[in-house]
């Protein structure tokens, strides 16, 4: 099952009926945080970033694996996961936006 806080905001990408990928939506509630803030997706699977709020941000993993760059609003960041790990990410912009992307194997 895809963690998430409401079904209407995580969209898994299919392959073949398997969910491949999902999106990570910056912004819904307050308009500073991630949803959901914690992912887990398999190597190959790709995972996207969109910003549907009305401030500009970062994905950025701490380890550097990933960096979205500035992503003004309705942008979009995708990262394809390559290796096994848990990739903590923030927002360079606003401290309090964190996250966690786990890639299994």
């Amino acid at each position: 099952t895809w963690p998430k806080k409401s079904d209407i905001y995580i969209e898994p990408r299919l392959k073949n009926g398997q969910a491949v990928g999902l999106t990570i939506m910056f912004g819904l509630y307050t308009g500073f945080d991630f949803d959901p803030d914690s992912v887990s997706v398999g190597v190959g699977e790709t995972v996207t970033w969109s910003n549907t709020g009305s401030a500009s941000h970062t994905a950025t993993s701490t380890d550097l694996d990933f960096d979205s760059g500035e992503l003004e609003p309705d942008g979009t960041f995708s990262f394809t996961a390559t290796e096994v790990g848990n990739f903590e990410f923030f927002c360079d912009f606003h401290s309090s936006m964190t996250g966690t992307l786990t890639v299994v194997g």
